[in-house]
Parts: structure tokens; sequence; C-alpha cells
């Protein structure tokens, strides 16, 4: 092992842990670092105790590679050839862009390494020094064995966590992995399989394919089932949460139980017949069909109305600026807004005209564009259609 790039510290008190929003992260930098700084194990852990210094040195050639190419080698065969060397790292769904990318900018503290069944666990402090402070990223959990050559490779802790801590219920096409406290709702999951069975072929051709649906009460429990304890940006109110990862059929929720169609959407959209690229499209059809954070479009809808009622000076025909900004912690324009107008056109000719809105709309100039052709509203009314929309709608 190469003992320049391990060393070993003495804990250092955390003065202070940063909220800042993970890409806000590489706007700070503006650096060019493009592998991990340090790797320090913690100072009770002796390379001497079992195989540490082989566990401590196949995580610290990981954290140091450059990108997933090199990186993936020390990962297990089976993971890598099953998810493909871009994706295997399955906290690609918490992390953005990734966890080499993230790690580039800070330090990795080892702080325990632990055997749990044919595994060593290891728990990693990944943080970043800034005007004389400690400033953390993360708590993360790996798993590594030796493979039949006898060396160690890496392992995600998501299906580890999933097998060894959690329920498992199958529904037709679904997999629910729950927390054991949490009492199935089995009529809620047949109408989730209901949605991708017979509400998506029905309106877009789809086929049933496998869907894994990770869910829980938390999102701190959603994080922990991947493996990481602690995650900055994670302060303010608990509320639900969705993300779905169209590349192996995962969809991870908080706090909607075992319906919620809008990231079922979000799985199935690419398979669609229908070339769309422009992201109200596509939030704006799952958050008509499936709600937002929990919340069906309607209630969405009476916020906007509100909102818009005590905020003349938005101009609503050039509504795509709003994307990326919210109302609050609840609400988003793009969900809110792109719901409406997919709604609007429902309201107009059925699912056929909003086929034919979402067809080729791929810049902001065809969105509008294809606005006024289905809806016979030009951009520079938009403002005052959509807040005669939102009043109405809100009335219903």
């Amino acid at each position: 092992m190469n003992t320049q790039r391990i060393k070993y510290m003495s804990y250092r008190t955390l003065r202070e842990i940063s909220t800042i929003s993970l890409i806000l992260i590489s706007v700070l930098f503006n650096t060019t670092q493009t592998t991990a700084q340090n790797v320090y194990a913690n100072f009770d852990i002796t390379t001497s105790w079992l195989d540490f210094e082989e566990v401590i040195d196949v995580w610290t050639k990981y954290v140091q590679s450059e990108d997933d190419s090199i990186a993936s080698q020390y990962w297990n065969k089976n993971e890598v050839e099953k998810y493909g060397y871009l994706a295997y790292n399955l906290n690609k769904l918490a992390l953005s862009p990734n966890f080499l990318e993230m790690v580039k900018w800070g330090n990795v503290q080892i702080m325990s390494i632990r055997k749990i069944d044919e595994y060593y666990k290891i728990k990693s402090h990944i943080y970043w020094e800034r005007n004389d402070s400690i400033r953390t990223m993360m708590y993360i959990n790996v798993y590594t064995k030796k493979d039949q050559n006898g060396d160690y490779k890496l392992y995600n802790a998501f299906p580890i966590n999933l097998k060894k801590y959690w329920n498992k219920e199958t529904v037709g096409y679904i997999h629910f992995y729950f927390p054991k406290y949490h009492q199935f709702d089995k009529v809620k999951a047949i109408k989730q399989n209901n949605f991708i069975t017979t509400t998506l072929p029905e309106i877009f051709g789809t086929k049933p394919d496998t869907v894994h649906y990770v869910f829980a009460d938390t999102q701190k429990e959603m994080l922990e089932v991947t493996g990481i304890d602690f995650l900055v940006g994670g302060s303010g109110t608990e509320k639900p949460t969705g993300k779905a990862s169209k590349s192996n059929n995962y969809v991870h929720c908080s706090g909607v139980g075992e319906y919620y169609p809008h990231e079922l959407f979000h799985i199935f959209e690419q398979s669609k017949k229908y070339n769309y690229r422009h992201s109200w499209i596509s939030e704006g059809i799952a958050t008509f069909l499936g709600g937002s954070r929990g919340k069906p479009l309607a209630w969405h809808i009476k916020k906007a109305n509100l909102y818009f009622k005590n905020h003349l000076e938005i101009n609503l025909s050039e509504m795509i600026n709003l994307r990326n900004k919210h109302i609050d912690e609840y609400t988003g324009f793009t969900y809110v807004l792109g719901g409406t107008i997919i709604q609007l056109i429902h309201e107009k000719g059925g699912w056929d005209l909003v086929k034919e809105f979402i067809t080729n709309k791929g810049n902001n100039d065809e969105y509008y564009k294809g606005i006024e052709d289905v809806l016979g509203v030009p951009q520079k009314e938009l403002n005052t259609y959509i807040r005669n929309e939102l009043n109405r709608l809100s009335t219903k």
C-alpha cells in the first residue's frame, strides 16, 4: 500500500456545518482539483487489525480515481456489469453529479471499519476545509469483501441494507421496499401497479416493466438505506420527495407511501413514441397525472392562484423564466404551471390534443408556439390567460 496516500489524524471538532446546496459547491470552490485531496484513517483505526490495510487501500484508490472509468476497477464486477461503469455507484440518486465529482472538492476521513457478515463496512466523513474550519459534505458507508481472486472490491450499501434491514412485497410488476415498522397498504400498491399496467398503456401505449419502488416516511431514512448518514443541504421542513432512476427502473420516495405515480411516469416516459425534450412538458404531465410533493395538482393550483394575485409584477407570458424557482418548499413553478398547461389542453381535447402538443417540443420558443397552436393563445397573452385560468380552476 502507498503509505504516502494514507494519513492518520486525531478527531477535530466540527466547527461549522455547511447547509449550502450541493449544486453550489463548484461555484464556491472554482477548483480544478481532479481527485480527493487527502484520505485519512481515524486515529483509533490500526492497520494491523484483521485486513484493515487492504480495506483502506481499496477505498483510497477508489476515491482518488479521476473518474468512474478508472474507479470502476475497484468496484465489484457484478454491480458494474449490471448498472454500467457510469451508474454502478447507486448513490447517484442522492448525489449530484456523482460521488467522485463531489469528493474532488474535499477530504475523506475513514471513521470506522466494522466486520458485518462477510463484508467490511467502511464509514467515511467527507469534508472540506475553508477559512480554518471544517465543512461537512456527508457521512457515507460502503461495503467491501474479497472477490474470487482474493482482491477486495467495493459494494453499494443500498442492496445490502434493503435485504438486511427492510421488508419487501411484490404486487404485479412492482417490487416495494420499505422499513420494517411500516404496515404495507396493498390497496395503494394495487392502484400503483394499475397505473403502469392500465393507465399509461391506455394513454401512451407503453409496455409494463419491472419497477423497484423504495419508500419510507422520511428523507433521512431514504438516505440511510443508500448508505448516507448525513448529506449537506438536508435542513428545513421534512417534506415528501421522489426521484426516478430511468437507468435501472428504481424509484426512491419519502412521505408518500405506496402510491406516487408522478415518479412512475418518469420511469416510463422514455419508452413513449413522442419525441419531446422540454422539462415543462415532462414535469407537467407527471404532475397532472400524479401530483407533486405528495399533493395533487389542484392543491398546487390554489396556492399558485393566491401567490400570483399577490405578485402582479410577475409576467406569466415569460413563465419559463420561473424555472428552478418555487413558491415555497412544496410548490415549484415548473410543476404547477407546467401541470396547469397540460390540464387546460386535456380539458379542451383530451389526450389526443395533449399528444399533439408534446410532439417535438424541445426549446422554449417551440413550447410557447405549441400552446398557441393547441389553445389559441399567443405568448403575449399568456399572462392574463393563465391568471384567469388559475382563478377558474381554483374554484372547482
